[in-house]
């Protein structure tokens, strides 16, 4: 017995965990017995920890080689988005969550004419140039700290040599766990872009103003021929007079919305906000364009919040926002049909409302599904509407969308064509803010 207890021993010092003493024991009751009892349970133990240690050991270099593929794959693909920051022709500029610069690419240095080195550490207000208007920052830092991406079109920025551009913006924050690690910013200069569209609508403005002179005279002869000034004319001169008059109505529509694109895409327009009650404005409104609705025997409906308050609104930006989108829909509802004018809080329902809602809708023609994405677009319109030779400048809506959102408002739609459609325009209960111009916009 204790010549087979050496060789277990020997056996399992040399990692023999299977070496079976239990058929050699000998009698429990003697000291050898008991001693080859403890040094059975020893191995069984022994064995017990070996297998365990195995099994723990095969799972975990499992996870580790699931763990290191992983992190392969994430290298690779960190590698590639770092190629495709550093070669992208895009100004990529990287900040931690308090704004400090942390990474530039080389289109960034070029653009800024600041080396990396020079970037580093520093804030992206290096690059303010005093143009930018403020309200554009509060809104980006609006959006940023609510974890949102922001863009703008209307940042200038300044070189380290002191030249001047003009930037459209991106930024997008780099969220873990609820929390912005770090602030991703695009840029592109724009300076050439902007130019030609600032000399595209100054080009519009005096084409628009040169042909209102010719215009106004050519409206002042044809009314003097219908009132019989120069003479009694025939039915046939009348109806000929009748259509150089309308034509020329049209023109001038067509001239009035232009010049108004013109003074919102230059940014010229004035905003000059008084006290306004709404009720009181779209009474009037209604008074106006109800004329061209009885001639279509559109019946129109009014519904109003009386909670809502005076609120300091640019009469003539008011006028031009609820008499196009009130216009309009007069214009694309057949004969017979409704209208529907509500105003009213907004959130609706809310205790603490922010904006005043205005919602027209009709049972008209709609819009078609291909079309929506376009509808706010200049010069657009619906090839619905287009085949039914209904007049229009394909501006309204563009003209209501860019004040609207140049207000702090938003507008939006839902419709189905053959059913009608719903626009909605949200203004804030704060009111406008005054903005210096040098033009007003003209309500059509």
């Amino acid at each position: 017995p204790i010549d087979h207890l050496s060789r277990a021993v020997t056996s399992i010092s040399n990692d023999n965990l299977l070496f079976d003493i239990d058929p050699y024991l000998p009698t429990k009751n003697t000291e050898v017995g008991r001693l080859a009892l403890t040094f059975v349970q020893l191995s069984d133990k022994l064995r017990f920890y070996y297998t365990s240690l195995d099994s723990e050991v095969k799972s975990r270099t499992k996870e580790l080689l699931e763990k290191t593929t992983s992190l392969e794959e994430q290298v690779k693909e960190t590698q590639k988005f770092k190629m495709a920051v550093t070669s992208s022709t895009d100004a990529i500029v990287i900040t931690d969550a308090d704004g400090n610069i942390v990474y530039v690419n080389k289109a960034w240095e070029n653009l800024n004419k600041y080396s990396s080195q020079e970037a580093l550490g520093k804030n992206p207000r290096i690059l303010n140039s005093s143009q930018t208007p403020s309200d554009v920052f509060i809104e980006m830092w609006s959006a940023l700290k609510g974890g949102k991406p922001y863009s703008s079109e209307q940042l200038v920025n300044k070189r380290k040599d002191g030249s001047t551009y003009e930037a459209a913006l991106a930024v997008y924050p780099i969220l873990s766990k609820e929390k912005t690690l770090y602030y991703v910013g695009v840029q592109h200069d724009i300076t050439e872009r902007k130019m030609i569209e600032r000399a595209k609508s100054d080009f519009v403005s005096l084409a628009s103003h040169q042909l209102r002179t010719p215009l106004s005279a050519i409206n002042w002869y044809i009314e003097m021929l219908l009132n019989g000034d120069v003479g009694n004319l025939t039915k046939e001169q009348t109806d000929v007079a009748s259509v150089v008059m309308d034509s020329s109505k049209r023109m001038g529509v067509l001239i009035e919305a232009l010049l108004n694109v013109a003074r919102i895409e230059s940014n010229t327009f004035i905003i000059k906000p008084e006290p306004i009650n709404i009720k009181e404005m779209l009474d009037n409104i209604l008074l106006t364009v109800g004329v061209t609705a009885s001639k279509k025997n559109i019946s129109i409906s009014f519904a109003y919040d009386f909670s809502l308050p005076t609120i300091n609104l640019d009469k003539n930006i008011a006028e031009v926002i609820f008499t196009n989108l009130l216009t309009n829909a007069i214009k694309y509802t057949p004969n017979e049909g409704i209208v529907t004018v509500t105003v009213t809080q907004f959130p609706e329902l809310s205790k603490n409302p922010t904006h005043v809602l205005y919602k027209v809708a009709d049972n008209g023609y709609g819009i078609p599904e291909s079309a929506k994405s376009n509808i706010f677009s200049k010069l657009y319109r619906a090839n619905n509407v287009k085949n039914l030779d209904t007049d229009g400048t394909g501006l309204g809506l563009y003209t209501v969308k860019s004040v609207v959102e140049s207000i702090g408002g938003k507008v939006w739609f839902e419709s189905t064509e053959g059913e009608g459609s719903t626009f909605y325009v949200t203004i804030p209960l704060s009111g406008m803010q005054a903005k210096e111009g040098s033009r007003v916009l003209n309500v059509i």
